[in-house]
């Protein structure tokens, strides 16, 4: 692949994706943690650290939505070591890079799978200070100036406030009982079909 691939890359009259129209059949993509010989245990499930280092990225865990973004695009990786911008959060009206400015390595690793309806909007359990509380996992869609179609998954409490990793005790908890019943439940190597997000969600 000699330059990036442009459709990656947010254009003008593009739009933040509004987490109303994350509609079922839509399914994020990202590259594993982990080479394909290791992705799975004796029973042959998927393995915990293919998805994520629990305590490091579970807390605002980044995906690709497919459709532009296709599987071999998670094989890529954006080299911004002069801090040019490729990997700053974009908004709509901020400069758009040309294809052939963005530099890139190509890593032979696998691709993971996640529904999007399973994680968006979807409550879940957690021990908290010796009750039981209720967590709600939430999408959003956060591009940055390589790519489009990057959204962070992450988990709020009743309140509606971030879970994040500088919490107490009870927010490791809570990351864990997220990772068990969510992530690992719904997360996969494979898929057969979804869908695709209709250009009239993030143009203008």
């Amino acid at each position: 692949m000699d330059s990036y691939p442009v459709e990656l890359i947010p254009r003008p009259g593009f739009r933040i994706i509004s987490g109303e129209v994350l509609t079922e059949g839509l399914l994020f993509t990202r590259r594993s943690r982990v080479a394909i010989h290791e992705m799975h245990d004796s029973l042959g499930d998927l393995r915990i650290d293919a998805i994520c280092h629990p305590s490091q990225d579970l807390y605002t865990h980044s995906w690709n939505l497919l459709g532009s973004f296709l599987e071999h695009h998670n094989r890529l990786r954006v080299d911004d070591k002069d801090h040019v911008g490729y990997l700053n959060y974009w908004n709509p009206g901020d400069q758009v890079f040309s294809p052939n400015e963005i530099t890139f390595d190509v890593i032979d690793m696998p691709s993971i799978f996640l529904p999007v309806f399973k994680v968006h909007e979807k409550q879940f359990i957690y021990g908290k200070n010796g009750t039981n509380e209720t967590g709600i996992s939430r999408v959003r869609h956060l591009p940055i100036v390589c790519n489009f179609w990057h959204f962070q998954l992450g988990f709020y409490d009743q309140s509606g406030l971030l879970i994040d990793r500088n919490g107490p005790n009870w927010t490791k908890r809570a990351a864990k009982a997220f990772l068990d019943s969510t992530l690992k439940k719904y997360c996969t190597d494979q898929f057969e079909s979804y869908l695709i997000l209709e250009s009239k969600c993030y143009r203008f």
